[in-house]
């Protein structure tokens, strides 16, 4: 009966503890080769719930892109004026300061035609960026970044 108690316990413990884990390295360049989208961004809102017993369905409201650097596939039917999340950092989710502009970028989901963020694929970087982000950001708008070595998480 001990032994159980323990292995009860050990198995709490191990389940409150998984969170979010991301597969290395963690890059700007990776985060860009791994996303579907990297746009440029003014956060208009607070996190918000789309439907409040779901922590995936969180979003943020946003200006339309000011500028695209990356998008795969098609744009017809992508809702531009939000980015969703999950609603913390254990579940992956992302934080964003409204008001601010931001460098984005993450996957479409194809379903639903959402733009998504997660801290696994996501590249946040508020404004203004450094001198090598905005490098970085010239490549991949001109479709110059080698992303060869990054496989999808």
């Amino acid at each position: 009966m001990r032994i159980l108690i323990v292995v009860c316990v050990f198995m709490g413990i191990c389940a409150v503890s998984e969170g979010c884990s991301c597969l290395g390295p963690l890059t700007n360049k990776s985060f860009g080769c791994r996303s579907d989208f990297i746009i440029k961004t003014e956060v208009l809102s607070d996190m918000r719930a789309l439907d409040p017993k779901d922590p995936f369905n969180m979003y943020f409201k946003i200006r339309t892109p000011s500028h695209i650097y990356k998008f795969k596939g098609s744009k017809a039917g992508i809702n531009f004026e939000r980015v969703y999340t999950a609603e913390n950092s254990a579940m992956c989710g992302v934080t964003l300061d409204k008001g601010f502009t931001y460098i984005l970028s993450g996957k479409i989901d194809t379903t639903t035609k959402r733009l998504t963020l997660n801290s696994c694929v996501s590249w946040i970087e508020k404004y203004p960026i450094s001198l090598q982000s905005r490098v970085l950001l010239k490549l991949f708008e001109e479709k110059k970044v080698d992303c060869s070595q990054f496989s999808e998480p």
